[in-house]
Formats: C-alpha cells, structure tokens, sequence
C-alpha cells in the first residue's frame, strides 16, 4: 500500500448523511420562502454550516447568521446523534487501513456537534488521528490553503495524502492544493461523477475499493483488452465478458455496432442497461478500456438529437462513460466527391464534443482506407499519419484522440510501425491491433498475416504510449465454432501477452 496518509470528508463519504444535509438546509430556505438553483448542494457542501449561512445571506435571507447556524444544528443534532449511519464497507475498510498501519485523518464541513457524536456513536471515533471540523481551520473546503494547512498538521508531504470526498467542488479545490484526489460515489453527487472523475487521480464506487486503489495506480503495465463483437454475437453481452476475463484479458472493447444494440442496448432504458453491464464488468473482475460507436450515422444525416442515428450516437458515448471507458472510436464519414471530406468530419466531430464534455469520455479518430475496386487498391480516409493528426489539430479539443489501426495502416502504404512514428504521440491514445496480409482488411490475429510485430511494439514503445493493447480480430474468432471460442480467446490472449512482454522488454 503506497499511501499511508488518508484525510476523509465526512458527509456522504465516510456516514451516508446527505439526505440529512440536504433537508436541513432547504428546509431553512423553504420556511423563508427563498429561491435556490436546483445545484444548491452541490455549491454549500463544502462550506460547512458557517460558510453556508453566509451563502444564504447573499441569497437574500434576512437572518442573523448565527441564528442561521443555531437552527442548522438544532434542525440536524438528533440525526447525527441517534440514525445516521455508516456507509456500506466504510467501517471493515478502515479497520484494514488502520491494522496496515496508516494515519486516518477528518476534515469535514460539518462542525463537531455533528461530527464527534456520530463517529462515537459508530465506534471508530478512535481510528482517527485527526478529526478537523473546517470551523478548526476558520475557512472552508472551498479555500485551497485548507488542504495545505491539514497536510503541514498532519507532518506529511501534500502529495504523500490521499483526500477522499464525494462533491466535486471540494475535489477540484483540493487537486489545486497538489494533494491526491479520490472521489466517492454518493447518490447526492451522481449528477456529477464524470465532473469529479476529470479532476481525480482516483474515483471509488465502494469504500472498499480503497484497498485495490494502489494495485491499479502503481500498475502501469499495458492493459490486455479484446472488442466483445465475436462474444456478444454468440453468447450476449453477460456471458461474453465472464470469458473474456476467464481468457485472461485485463478490459473489453465494448461494441455498439451490431444490429440489436441500437433498440436493445440503445433504446429508452440505454442507462439502466449500461448499469447493468458496469455492475457485471465489476462483479466479473474486469474494465471497459474501451468502446466502438454504432454504425448508424451517415453522410447527410442532421447533426442534432432529433436525428434518430444521431440521438443513438449520443447515447453510445454516455453508455460507455458509464461502463467506465475512457475513448470511444467514432468514425468518419464518407462524403460524395464534391464535398470537402476534412472539412465536414471537423464540423460532425465538433458537433460531438459538448456531449463528450457532458459525460466525461473522448471520442477516438480512427485511421481508415477507402476500397476502390476499379483500380484493385485502398486509398486513404484518415489513411495517413498527416491527415489523422491534421483533422484531431483542426478539430481542436481535448476531448478528441487518435486511434491507430495497425492493420488499416498496412493497407494504406505504410509499414505500420512507420504509421505510428509519425502519429503526435500526444493525441495517439488509443489502438486496434489486428494482423492482415497487406491486401485485404482482415482483421486476424497478430501473427497470423505478414506484419512485424516486434518492429511494431518497439515503435509503441519509441512513441511513448501509454493506451492499452486492445486486439480487435473479428474475422479470426469468426472461424471458430461456439465450443472452441473460450480456448481460442485463452490462446489470443497468450499472443496479446507476448505483444506487451515485447514492448515493457
């Protein structure tokens, strides 16, 4: 365990108090009559009740703010004394956390009222070195000298502490600080998980999940991932994760693109299935690095939600937001002759930027050819490492990436560890690994076609990528029938290991 040093929020990361929170203080509000945005709590949890009264003066209520605080207390003491209890696995984490040895600290908006009786109440009062009320520091979360002051009490190096909260302004202020940053679910701040997710090194869904923070933290060996298609055909999405994992791959590449998904996987209940397949990915013991739009957009199509194929497209990008994928690979799309093919796919990838913004994942440009059968050749669409980098440059978004096919640039013209040298290190996040003879995409498994494998890891390795070994071998798993295809993918996985031993060698 690298960190040894926890300082944790209180409030809807350590006690499942929110709903508690949130009562009292528009119940305050309520009974004056007082207008509010609907992001209140978000904008007062971290101002502890002092900071919060002020915010409601400035509202317009016409209170004392002591009185205000009195009321808060008066309106909130009981709960905290007598119902509000721990999060699940918050009190069996602490206990392992405390008996590896580390220093658990509080710092917390709430003020000791509330706080002390409760942690006494659950027993782990005691675990706590520190148990700091913001009123302590005379400021509040939202001041990022709050988390310097803590760290300087606590004798430890800022970035040596591990901060844990669950309210994403809280979280923001305090990886200004310099300190590490764990966001927390809670129900009260789902609305805003991607947002805590952008500033967080880490982002837990249970407490528990501490524990395997500095495992997947300090691994930074290449991630194993396989797109699902070939699986999910066959044996449905469920079935088709579970040997994925049994195979030995680290993360599947989840598929859009087959036909049921867009009513199924698509339709009005999207999120409710995403859950269900995050909670499986989680379950099962394996990520989502990774997901592939549906094939439904087409040139011509209105850029806007009204657009059936569009509204799909959108909700593929929340879908695998919510699976936990950091890219999703959107084509471009194929124009007639007389229209500007760079010009209109900047325009459509713009297009989807503010939805990427909204659910916290990138879209991934692709490298892909054009088959012209008259001439028996492939021409480039994005076939080139100037043309991918020129339209991500263009597109001028962080929120946009490269993602090199390594069997696309082989039919290009390029050696594809050729391909890869010239790609912008700095966009190229993301791959599709396949082999192929030169002269058809085939989509097969490295080793199996002509390209050179060693030569191409070592260019990953030269460009410094840090993506993950995503295969992408359709046609090959294709060949096999449903009874070979677990020891098949068991085999795949063996020669995507072999890739990464390569390229860590």
């Amino acid at each position: 365990m690298k960190f040894k040093t926890y300082l944790f929020d209180f409030d809807g990361t350590l006690v499942d108090s929110m709903p508690t929170f949130a009562s009292v203080m528009l119940r305050i509000l309520k009974e004056s009559n007082i207008a509010f945005e609907s992001d209140i709590i978000k904008i007062i949890t971290p101002l502890g009740y002092k900071g919060t009264a002020k915010y409601f003066k400035k509202l317009g209520l016409d209170m004392p703010e002591e009185q205000m605080v009195s009321q808060m207390n008066t309106y909130a003491l009981e709960e905290y004394k007598y119902r509000i209890g721990a999060k699940k696995n918050v009190i069996c984490t602490l206990k392992v956390l405390k008996e590896n040895g580390a220093d658990l600290n509080i710092l917390t908006a709430s003020p000791h009222s509330m706080l002390d009786v409760c942690l006494k109440r659950l027993g782990i009062y005691d675990m706590f070195t520190n148990v700091w009320s913001c009123d302590d520091f005379y400021t509040t979360k939202a001041d990022v000298n709050i988390y310097k002051m803590a760290a300087e009490k606590i004798g430890k190096p800022i970035d040596e502490i591990l901060f844990l909260d669950d309210n994403y302004d809280a979280d923001k202020t305090a990886k200004l600080s310099g300190i590490k940053v764990c966001g927390v679910y809670d129900l009260s701040s789902e609305d805003y998980i991607n947002d805590i997710k952008s500033v967080a090194d880490y982002y837990i869904y249970d407490f528990s999940e501490i524990l395997e923070l500095e495992r997947k933290k300090e691994s930074k060996r290449m991630k194993l991932s396989v797109e699902l298609y070939t699986l999910a055909q066959r044996f449905g999405d469920f079935k088709a994760i579970e040997i994925a994992k049994e195979a030995g791959f680290d993360a599947i590449d989840y598929s859009y693109y087959y036909d049921k998904n867009c009513e199924e996987v698509l339709g009005d209940g999207y999120k409710e299935y995403a859950k269900k397949i995050r909670k499986h990915l989680d379950d099962v013991g394996i990520i989502c690095n990774q997901a592939h739009e549906p094939f439904s957009f087409r040139y011509g199509m209105e850029n806007n939600i009204n657009e059936q194929s569009f509204l799909w497209l959108t909700r593929a990008l929340e879908s695998a937001s919510i699976l936990g994928a950091k890219n999703i690979v959107v084509h471009s799309i194929t124009v007639p002759e007389d229209v500007n093919f760079e010009e209109y796919n900047i325009e459509y990838y713009k297009s989807l930027v503010p939805y990427c913004e909204k659910f916290g994942i990138h879209i991934a440009v692709e490298n892909l050819f054009i088959r012209d059968k008259k001439r028996s050749r492939f021409n480039s669409k994005l076939g080139t490492p100037e043309e991918l980098n020129g339209i991500v440059e263009k597109i001028n978004s962080p929120w946009v990436v490269a993602c090199v096919d390594i069997g696309h640039a082989a039919l290009t013209g390029y050696e594809p560890e050729d391909f890869i040298k010239d790609v912008n290190p700095g966009i190229l996040k993301a791959l599709h690994v396949q082999d192929n003879d030169y002269m058809e995409d085939r989509h097969i498994l490295p080793y199996t076609g002509k390209l050179n494998w060693e030569a191409i890891m070592k260019s990953l390795k030269k460009a410094e990528y840090t993506g993950d070994l995503t295969l992408e071998i359709i046609k090959f798993l294709d060949k096999f029938p449903n009874e070979l295809l677990p020891e098949t993918l068991k085999f795949a996985a063996s020669v995507g290991k072999h890739l990464v031993t390569i390229y860590n060698g």
